[in-house]
């Protein structure tokens, strides 16, 4: 008998959701299964799937929708390159980059909104800021959060990225060199 897969699904904790920027309908998840899978909710179905090198956490699309990059639990980041499906469930990632600067889990990164910049948050309290057009090269290490960083937002005009931590801390940094700014 031939079998056939019609799709796989998380089988652990799932932590990372992102919306692509250019199609409302496709989305990916993250869990410490160690899938990213992406969906289709039109079609109501998965179009990719991979395995990653270590449970993820987070994820966020790029803002020209080339790029996926992924949180791990380990501290490191990956980046795939997704290229859009032209029929269902034939949409490709490909592991372009990974990263590991941090010791700690990655709990949220964010592509700022020109495409420039990618702001990674670790558990060990930092918030570190990638080139995207140098080969995500570190620019910058945000510093001053007395406890890990749970959520991470740009400015509109990619030059201000606000957090906050588990202290409930909320802090206004200069983009790219990671300054805090002390008047909002």
């Amino acid at each position: 008998t031939l079998i056939q897969l019609v799709s796989r699904s998380h089988y652990g904790p799932l932590y990372g959701l992102a919306s692509s920027p250019s199609d409302p309908n496709i989305f990916a998840t993250v869990g410490e299964d160690k899938q990213l899978l992406l969906w289709d909710a039109k079609k109501h179905g998965q179009i990719a799937a991979i395995v990653l090198p270590e449970l993820g956490r987070s994820c966020h699309f790029s803002p020209d929708n080339k790029f996926i990059a992924v949180g791990l639990v380990n501290g490191a980041f990956c980046i795939y390159a997704y290229h859009q499906a032209t029929s269902f469930r034939n949409a490709t990632l490909q592991l372009i980059k990974c990263v590991h600067d941090c010791v700690e889990t990655i709990d949220d990164l964010k592509y700022s909104p020109n495409g420039n910049f990618l702001a990674v948050a670790s558990h060990d309290n930092y918030i570190d800021i990638y080139d995207c057009r140098d080969s995500y090269n570190r620019l910058s290490r945000c510093k001053g959060h007395t406890s890990y960083i749970t959520h991470i937002d740009w400015s509109r005009d990619s030059r201000t990225l606000q957090s906050n931590c588990g202290a409930y801390e909320i802090i206004y940094w200069d983009m790219p060199s990671g300054i805090p700014l002390r008047s909002t």
